[in-house]
């Protein structure tokens, strides 16, 4: 058995971890964002779960912060639930972009430092943990994902250990998972693979419908078909060929994604276009 699958199966309670593989299971596990997760439900209680724990509290708490600053703007947390627990290495939030500016500014007041400014993007800082304000999901300013529709239709609060917070609804955190992993990123993860296995109904699929991501869904679950199998490891790269596939249909489809394509020109030009494309085709993970 790989890896993969004696990851799956200690999260799903099926397999008894033996001394020697427990270092490649924590490096895996590491590699596809899922280490917290692994390490609670394997019962370790080394020191490196004590980093994760305060690591984790570290992450919650500084959700909590943005969200109750941000608690009477349009907004919701997007890529933050998941049904296995990682310490993100970033807070992703989907903002309207009328109320873009509002969020600046109260950020800013409350110690959070800018780091960069793009279309559809603003990065900040606090702590050592980057805070993305999107007011689209784009990948190289080219929109894949209708983030003014989610926040209009997909949004729905939880309880944050007392704190309310905005979140998208679970069907739509499984397309904007497949969406980010087959657009944006290329490379899929079991952080991916238990969202889509976990949360995947027939809402999601009529939520990629409705937003022009049904290759990305169908390219997900077919990896999820594929990890089941045992044959590949993850973290697992996408191979050009099927992204330029589902490149090529979503410009053909979507109205959004084809408008917007003209920006990768000005990303292009921006300078520095080659070593991040480099970086992207050699990187196992991210």
């Amino acid at each position: 058995m790989g890896l993969t699958k004696k990851l799956i199966e200690v999260i799903e309670g099926r397999y008894s971890l033996t001394g020697g593989e427990l270092n490649r299971l924590i490096e895996a596990a590491r590699m596809n964002k899922i280490l917290l997760g692994f390490l609670r439900r394997a019962n370790i209680s080394t020191g490196l779960r004590r980093i994760e724990e305060i690591r984790y509290a570290k992450y919650m708490n500084l959700v909590k912060e943005v969200a109750d600053l941000l608690n009477d703007l349009n907004y919701a947390l997007y890529k933050f639930r998941k049904p296995i627990e990682h310490v993100s290495v970033d807070i992703d939030i989907l903002i309207d972009k009328e109320d873009i500016d509002k969020a600046l500014d109260r950020l800013l007041k409350y110690g959070f430092k800018p780091v960069v400014i793009e279309p559809y993007t603003a990065t900040l800082q606090k702590d050592g943990i980057p805070i993305d304000l999107y007011t689209q999901p784009a990948f190289a300013w080219v929109i894949y994902l209708d983030g003014e529709d989610l926040l209009r239709h997909h949004v729905e609060v939880m309880n944050l250990n007392g704190v309310e917070a905005k979140v998208i609804t679970k069907d739509a955190e499984v397309i904007s998972v497949a969406s980010h992993a087959v657009y944006k990123e290329h490379i899929y993860l079991l952080a991916d693979y238990f969202t889509i296995k976990k949360w995947m109904d027939s809402k999601a699929v009529e939520l990629a419908k409705k937003y022009n991501v049904k290759d990305s869904l169908a390219v997900a679950i077919k990896l999820n078909e594929i990890i089941d199998s045992g044959i590949v490891e993850a973290p697992i790269k996408l191979d050009i060929p099927l992204i330029t596939k589902t490149y090529i249909n979503k410009f053909i489809k979507d109205n959004i994604f084809r408008a917007t394509s003209i920006n990768l020109i000005k990303y292009i030009r921006r300078g520095g276009f080659g070593k991040r494309l480099i970086d992207r085709i050699i990187r196992k993970t991210y």
